[in-house]
């Protein structure tokens, strides 16, 4: 199989403003769960995490097809905007202290780079993101 240099998905909207920011992320990947704990102990503000597993069908993510969804992380803000892929990480990320340097990464002549270096973390033969 060969590795999808991008996993790049433009922002989507929530059917319904969660009002919380939610991390969705492949709570079965060793690296993406640790990434994920660490931004949810160092966040300045409550970052709920919702593991694939746990993820049930609903207003959250309803534009994406399910291959879609367990493709990639997904970071929601709470007026509903949902962001994919790198994205996900670096919005997320931007809610650490010091977190506005993330931004960066969200620059279109970056974003292209964090996306190919995020397909690669998740293209690991370890990480269970390769095979869904």
């Amino acid at each position: 199989m060969t590795p999808k240099l991008s996993r790049y998905h433009k922002p989507t909207r929530s059917a319904k403003a969660p009002g919380e920011h939610i991390l969705v992320y492949d709570g079965d990947c060793h690296f993406c769960s640790r990434l994920a704990e660490f931004l949810h102990r160092r966040s300045r503000v409550h970052l709920t995490l919702i593991a694939f597993s746990d993820f049930g069908e609903g207003e959250l993510l309803a534009t994406l097809e399910q291959n879609e969804i367990l493709s990639s992380a997904h970071y929601i803000t709470p007026d509903g905007s949902e962001y994919h892929g790198g994205e996900s990480v670096t919005r997320a990320a931007r809610l650490l202290p010091f977190g506005s340097i993330a931004g960066v990464l969200d620059l279109w002549v970056v974003s292209w780079l964090r996306e190919v270096g995020y397909a690669l973390v998740a293209n690991r033969s370890s990480c269970p993101i390769q095979t869904r």
